[in-house]
């Protein structure tokens, strides 16, 4: 199992919290991006305009797909130093 390898390999692994907000860089800032670019391309849809699911589904990949590669590395960059408040926080919630 897991613990059989990272004791094999010694590998120490850090417990933390289940759905971490500190540990997901994406949940704030990403989302928050794509849901006002979401909202912009609608306001420019004609009011008898309805949208499927399909639909939506199609032009949410296409909006995060053009999202610059610059926006992002610093929300994965970000990770090293959350990943070692974490340890210092000894798994507990922490303050940014």
């Amino acid at each position: 199992g897991v613990g059989r390898l990272q004791a094999k390999e010694k590998v120490k692994c850090l417990r933390f919290p289940k759905r971490s907000p500190d540990l997901n860089p994406l949940d704030y800032g990403f989302w928050s991006m794509i849901n006002q670019r979401l909202r912009g391309q609608e306001s420019k849809f004609p009011p008898s305009k309805r949208e499927s699911r399909a639909a939506f589904i199609k032009r949410l990949k296409r909006t995060i797909m053009r999202i610059p590669s610059a926006t992002l590395e610093p929300l994965v960059k970000s990770m090293k130093r959350r990943c070692a408040a974490l340890q210092t926080a000894k798994g507990a919630d922490f303050e940014e």
